[in-house]
């Protein structure tokens, strides 16, 4: 005995059938685009869902990858296999995260780098500064002494 679904679908084909020939293709049109705009969409869903799922494993793993490039570079150590480290994500995604941290450190670099000329030429302009603003205090101070003492010992 069939079951209801197929009582179902050979009840609506005989329907299909039975009517006339532009009717059925009309029929065969409309459901064969309801067919594809709903398997589109779930397409959809299903690679926004993907994404979602690697972009989780890239903001979870870059911050991990980023450290230990920075902390090989800076004790000259050979970076780790991240892909062993990470066997059970795939490679593309891995792949992904190592350069994506690549360029982050090297981003990283260059702001730090000229961070600290920055940094480094404000302290020389303030140090020339002071200097200056010393000597020039100091030769006031030389200057008022020696005409306070010029007036003290001249009888």
């Amino acid at each position: 005995m069939n079951n209801l679904s197929d009582l179902c679908l050979h009840y609506i084909a005989e329907q299909i059938n039975e009517a006339p020939p532009m009717i059925q293709d009309m029929i065969i049109n409309e459901t064969k685009e309801t067919i594809k705009n709903n398997v589109k969409k779930e397409i959809r869903n299903e690679i926004r869902n993907d994404l979602f799922n690697e972009l989780n494993i890239l903001s979870t793993i870059i911050p991990s990858i980023t450290k230990s490039i920075i902390i090989c570079r800076s004790n000259f150590n050979e970076k780790p296999n991240f892909y062993e480290i990470y066997k059970n994500i795939p490679k593309d995604i891995v792949q992904l995260a190592i350069n994506i941290s690549e360029k982050n450190v090297y981003q990283l670099n260059n702001s730090f780098n000229i961070l600290y000329y920055v940094s480094a030429n404000a302290r020389y302009r303030f140090y020339t500064s002071d200097n200056e603003s010393n000597n020039e205090n100091e030769q006031d101070e030389d200057n008022e002494y020696s005409s306070d003492n010029s007036n003290e010992y001249n009888w």
